[in-house]
Formats: structure tokens, sequence, C-alpha cells
């Protein structure tokens, strides 16, 4: 008897274990061509089913009994592989892919008939262990590891007929070195606490495929707990019995980076748009019902959406690029901002965590000032004038913004004399150089460097005196064009390398023309910078 116990252990202990899902795609009356909706439901075969678990998949055809028997048959196959053909690169890691004709379809209503069905069978997997159950985690704490939830991708999908959420995560020290766990209730109401499972594995394809730690979680315990971690409450009132309350003490929307997703985007540099990027996402990597956002500060997490920029996805029809999602998104210099999305979390009231670096449960204050940046340079160039060329130094203050640059200087010219100038010039034309390089393709977010080098053509107007005795003094008004080129990198040495050229008129009245051709051309070069705090 001993035995046969024994013998029954190890065969659940490592026990196969698969399933299958039944996708059904109909068709209208004799025709083989699919619907928006027929297309829809193929498309989003990722989202709904973990297509990393799938082994081999049947597409079986069929058709109404309208008709001959040879005829309907050849209607069965080709609608059979017209959805083939509309999954076949979703379902591209899939080892084996069988289609059958199976011509008259036998069920009462003749539109039930008119179907493809693609029975999706999951491979065998081995049970290695059995789960850790804890059950004595009270009254220790438990803390929602939101930190660890930006490295991760989460979707639901079913097996058989039960609905777990997937979770794919980033191999990094927030996933490898913690234990997690998550919290699951039995029919009687009782809470047990079971360690999260993760596993070493593949997933995604083409540029997105790549190792992940990998583990699955039933989808109640997810959506009400997520997974967590069991430690010391970082602030006082930051914990609850776990045992004991099913609520969490402050429920909220804040706004999370979403890392994992920025880490399988791909990038490219525009030529027509100011400081914009197009990125394209895996479209198994983006929640069509979430919205996402691009902000500059991943820590700040209670921004409010009307204030940064919404992430709009849009489709483009074609070979291969219906898996992906594109848009278009600013940048800054040589960053692209966090991608963040709202996310359920829980917050302790007006607590300070100390600056300890961990965000566990939103602890803490944060600032909204508006910050505006200044910049100390010095100016070295030379304008022509009436046939004259003047050289100038000039020490001067500027600020800059998207669309414009000011700046007021004054210094001496070649002739030992004053020079000053106080100016404003709009870019309504800017194109990053990195867009004119060969190599300006699709490549990846976190491993590309932008380039912070760019050209921009401006209009300006500017206020400008020069005096000495050995030339002519003057108190000029002038409207110019010119290019310049920028690094808007914030340490740059040299900053802008400009070319200038316009009309100007002389108020002292020096110069006779009433209106004149000039020329100028320079460069800055970057003492210092400094930030002016305009509201707390």
């Amino acid at each position: 008897m001993r035995y046969l116990v024994f013998v029954l252990f190890f065969i659940g202990f490592y026990a196969r274990v698969s399933a299958q899902d039944t996708v059904l795609v109909y068709f209208e009356f004799g025709s083989s061509k699919l619907s928006e909706e027929s297309s829809n439901v193929l498309g989003n075969l990722s989202d709904k089913y973990d297509l990393t678990s799938v082994d081999s998949i049947q597409i079986i055809g069929f058709a109404d009994s309208v008709g001959r028997i040879a005829a309907n048959l050849r209607l069965s196959l080709q609608r059979a592989k017209t959805v083939e053909k509309a999954c076949k690169f979703t379902l591209s890691e899939v080892n084996s892919i069988a289609l059958y004709a199976r011509g008259e379809g036998t069920l009462a209503d003749p539109q039930q008939n008119r179907r493809v069905e693609v029975i999706l069978y999951s491979k065998p997997f081995i049970i290695e262990a059995p789960e850790i159950v804890l059950n004595d985690a009270d009254p220790r704490c438990f803390f929602v590891d939101f930190e660890a939830l930006e490295y991760c991708h989460t979707r639901t999908v079913k097996k058989g007929k039960k609905e777990t959420v997937m979770i794919e995560a980033m191999d990094v020290e927030e996933i490898r070195e913690r234990d997690h766990y998550y919290a699951q209730k039995d029919t009687k109401g009782a809470v047990s606490v079971r360690k999260v499972r993760w596993t070493m594995e593949k997933t995604g394809m083409l540029w997105w495929k790549k190792s992940r730690w990998v583990t699955s979680i039933p989808k109640a315990a997810f959506d009400q707990f997520y997974f967590f971690t069991l430690a010391d409450a970082p602030c006082d009132g930051c914990k609850e019995t776990i045992l004991t309350q099913d609520t969490l003490i402050l429920n909220k929307t804040a706004y999370y980076a979403d890392r994992f997703l920025t880490d399988n985007l791909q990038i490219k540099v525009r030529f027509f748009k100011q400081n914009e990027l197009k990125i394209r996402a895996p479209r198994m990597y983006v929640d069509e019902s979430d919205a996402y956002y691009l902000n500059w500060n991943a820590i700040a997490k209670e921004f409010s959406p009307d204030e940064i920029d919404r992430v709009n996805w849009e489709t483009k029809l074609g070979k291969r690029k219906q898996d992906y999602y594109f848009s278009e998104v600013p940048f800054k210099g040589d960053q692209m901002g966090n991608l963040m999305r709202g996310r359920k979390t829980t917050e302790c009231r007006n607590v300070d965590t100390g600056g300890s670096g961990r965000r566990w449960l939103g602890c803490g204050t944060r600032w909204s000032d508006v910050v505006v940046g200044f910049q100390f340079n010095l100016d070295a160039g030379a304008f022509y004038q009436i046939d004259t060329v003047t050289g100038f130094l000039a020490l001067g203050i500027s600020h800059t913004t998207k669309k414009g640059y000011a700046r007021l200087m004054g210094g001496m010219n070649t002739f030992a004399g004053f020079y000053g100038s106080a100016s404003y010039q709009y870019h309504y034309f800017s194109f990053p150089f990195q867009s004119l390089s060969p190599g300006n393709k699709w490549s990846s977010a976190s491993e590309t460097k932008i380039s912070s080098v760019y050209g921009r053509l401006y209009l300006g107007a500017e206020i400008k005196t020069s005096s000495n005795t050995a030339s002519l003094s003057f108190f000029e008004g002038n409207l110019h064009t010119g290019l310049v080129v920028v690094n808007a990198h914030e340490g740059s040495f040299f900053p802008r390398f400009y070319l200038q050229g316009g009309v100007g008129h002389d108020f002292s009245n020096g110069i006779e023309r009433t209106v004149y051709p000039l020329a100028q051309i320079g460069c800055t070069i970057n003492i210092s910078a400094f930030k002016l705090r305009l509201r707390n």
C-alpha cells in the first residue's frame, strides 16, 4: 500500500498537463472573406490567450448545406486558408499548424455552419514542485510591490475555463532578488498566502523576443492585491493584516512608469516634426483599454493627465505591420520621456519616508513648482553692415523654449567700443541631424541614444547698438532670418552656431539709409546655468 501511495504521488508530482481553447470565426453566405469583426477576433488572439504556451493549432473550415457538396468542401478549405493567412504572423512561433476542410456542417443554424474553428492546443507542462503556502503570514504586513510592477507586463489569458493573469517581467533586481506572494480565497472565504513561482523563459517574437521571468496568478487574486512582499512597514499606518481585512488603506489611481513596454519599444527620429520621435510597440504589450502618457519625471505619480502628453496609438495595415502599434511622441534634448499608465494603488497621507527611496505604498509628498531655466553665455562673432565687418565678444543671459530663444548680452567690439544686443528668435522649423543619417532606422529605445544636435530655421527681431570713435556708431532695430545648429544636451560647451541675414534701421540716424541689409555669424559658449522657481 505504501508503494501504491508513493507511485500515485510520483505521478501527480510530475504530471503532464495540457489544455485546449477554441476560437470561432464566422463568414457571410458563400464568402471566404473576413469581416471586420472576424479580423479583430484574430488580431486579438495574443491579447486573450497565452500563445507562448501553444504547441499546435488546428484550423477547421465549415460551410452550410446550400449548394453542391463538392463546392461547399472547397469553400470550407478556402475559409480555413483565409484564417491561416490572417494570423500566420501572430502564430509564427507555433510548432505545428494543420488545416482541415470539413465541408457542410451539421448544426441546425446555417449561419453557425459558416465558420472556422481555431483550436489552440497548449504545450504539456510539468508541475515540478508543490506550491508554497504560508499559514503563518500574520501578523506581518504585506506591501504591494509597485516598484517591481513597473518592470512587468500583465494580461489576462484563458487556460481552459479559468482566467489567469500572465506576468512577463524584465530580468531586474526587483524581480530576481525579492520573494513575492499573492493572496487567494477559497470557496469558504478563507485567505491563503502563496509564493509566486517565477521561471525564466523566452517570450515574444522579432525584436521583442527575450529571456524574461514568467509566472501566472489567478485573476481574482491579482485584481485584488496584485503581488506583494512581506516586510516591515515603511511608515506608520501603511499596513494591514491580510488574513483579517479584505480592503487596502486608501485606493486611488496613481501613474507609474511602464518600464517593460519602454524596454520593448523601437524608435526612429522624425525629420519634418520638431523634437518628435516615431515609436512602435508590440501589439501584445499594449493594453487598448488603458491610457498611456509621456512624462519626464518617473517618480511624480500624481500629475494631471491634462498637463502632459497622451500617447495616441495607431495601427497600420499591410504585411507584418498589424502586430505593431505606432505613435509619435516628443523628446527633449536627447531624452524621450517615460511612458506612464494609471494603476490602482494605496497611499499614506502626509507621511515622509525619510528619503529611503523605496516607494512601496506611495508614502511621501510631492512638489508642484514651475521651474524656468536660464543660461549664462559668452557669444563671439562678427556682423556685416554698410560695407563694414565688425567682430564682437559679449557676455549674456538667455532662455530657450521649444519654439523660441531670447537673449540679452553686452560686451565690446573689435574697435574697443561697446556692443549690446537684445533679441528674440522664433523657430518655425527644426530637424534632428540624426534624421538625415542612413542609420536612422527602427532601433531599440533602451539601447539607442537620441542625438541632441539638430538644425533650426528661425525668424527674429533684435535691438542692437554699437559705439566707438574709429567707426560708425548706431542704435539699430532689425528683422532677420537664419539657420542655427543647436546642441541641446544640457552640458554642451558649444550649444549654438548660427548664420543669419536681414534688414535693419538705425534709430539714431547715424546711418543715412532708411533700410539696409545686414548679416551676422557667431557661436555661443555655455558658462553656467541656473533655474528660477516661480511658484510652489
